[in-house]
């Protein structure tokens, strides 16, 4: 059986985020607020219903936030230690990997869950008092851990699927990741994230939409290194990655400038010698982007 490799880059994406956050928000719809309110007020007789509101929605929508960014983050860091950034097509494969992901977010909402909860509920104008007794302390809990597992369980076999029918054909051990250095050191960035690389006098940096990294390899030997991954020699001192490509112009005695999305202000020089080579590469030859 093929063993494939699984990335966790979705779960870095704002959008994915924020939908798990608006399901994670969910389970708070059931609550009776006018009842909470009333409880609330008995303690506090100033406090308006309009606030308690304010302070309530702000409050849950922090603590879904954290929660997602938390269990995201710990699904991406430890992967390889236990094992998900790979999956067996077996059956014992399968059930192996569902396993492996129940301990890892069992493990962090323990961890989170145990110092948060209790914090949460003693400033909470929801769950009043319940920090006094022990008994309810431990079935909202329960009843939290139980719900996060399943928001974790359900958004790591989101991100798995995403990535068997997004990356068919990416196999275990075909790098996701190439090395590059920014202010602090040496760190391992993500290829996919790579819009263009370029030399600037004697130096080689590669862009990401958010970043400028330092590389240490030539022009000719990234290229070679990263073609397999979609990335075009656009001239002598650019590699620009497919992917991003918004649109080609032309500019002027046979050149043309190539713009790409996430780089804002960003021109690349092109002849047309090496647009008509992209043109004939596989991902444009029944259309591309705008000038093609």
């Amino acid at each position: 059986m093929n063993l494939r490799k699984i990335e966790f880059s979705l779960l870095r994406k704002p959008v994915f985020i924020l939908i798990a956050v608006v399901v994670f928000l969910m389970r708070y719809t059931q609550v009776d607020y006018q009842s909470c309110y009333s409880d609330a007020q008995s303690l506090n007789s100033s406090l308006s219903f309009n606030d308690f509101m304010v302070d309530i929605l702000m409050g849950k929508f922090l603590f879904a936030l954290i929660t997602v960014v938390i269990l995201f983050e710990a699904l991406r860091r430890f992967s390889t230690r236990y094992k998900l950034d790979r999956i067996r097509f077996s059956v014992k494969g399968v059930l192996g990997y569902q396993f492996r992901m129940v301990v890892l977010v069992s493990v962090t909402l323990l961890i989170y869950l145990s110092i948060v909860i209790p914090i949460q509920e003693m400033t909470s104008n929801v769950e009043l008092r319940i920090d006094q007794d022990p008994i309810l302390m431990a079935e909202v809990l329960a009843s939290h851990f139980s719900f996060v597992l399943l928001l974790g369980m359900a958004f790591g076999n989101i991100n798995m699927v995403h990535n068997l029918l997004y990356q068919p054909n990416r196999q275990l051990g075909q790098r996701s990741t190439i090395e590059a250095y920014d202010a602090i050191g040496k760190v391992e960035i993500e290829i996919e994230e790579i819009t263009y690389i370029e030399r600037v006098d004697r130096k080689y940096y590669a862009h990401t939409s958010e970043k400028q990294f330092e590389m240490k390899k030539n022009i000719s030997e990234l290229e070679k290194e990263l073609q397999p991954y979609g990335f075009f020699k656009a001239n002598r001192s650019v590699l620009i990655n497919k992917q991003f490509i918004d649109s080609i112009r032309f500019w002027q005695f046979d050149k043309y400038i190539l713009t790409l999305k996430a780089q804002e202000g960003v021109e690349i020089n092109l002849s047309r010698s090496r647009r008509n080579e992209l043109k004939r590469q596989n991902g444009f030859e029944n259309g591309g982007p705008k000038g093609l």
